[in-house]
């Protein structure tokens, strides 16, 4: 189901591509920077997640904890 949910991503990025081959349509600068970021948001979309085992370490935690003597760390 995740494969055909990219396929209609890629859709509107296949048809300006297909524009400019088979049509000899222009993008222009602003075009160009939108068809990089939605390509760039697809591939990180399909990128494994990163292990949470390792993100989730103690001396890695935003948040202060405290120790049994009472005081955070």
């Amino acid at each position: 189901m995740a494969s055909v949910a990219v396929l209609a991503l890629l859709s509107p990025l296949v048809a300006a591509v297909l524009g400019t081959i088979v049509l000899g349509q222009t993008l222009g600068p602003v075009q160009l920077v939108g068809f990089a970021l939605s390509l760039a948001a697809i591939v990180a979309g399909q990128l494994p997640p990163r292990a949470r085992a390792r993100a989730r370490t103690p001396e890695h935690d935003s948040v202060s904890t405290p120790t049994p003597e009472g005081t955070p760390r």
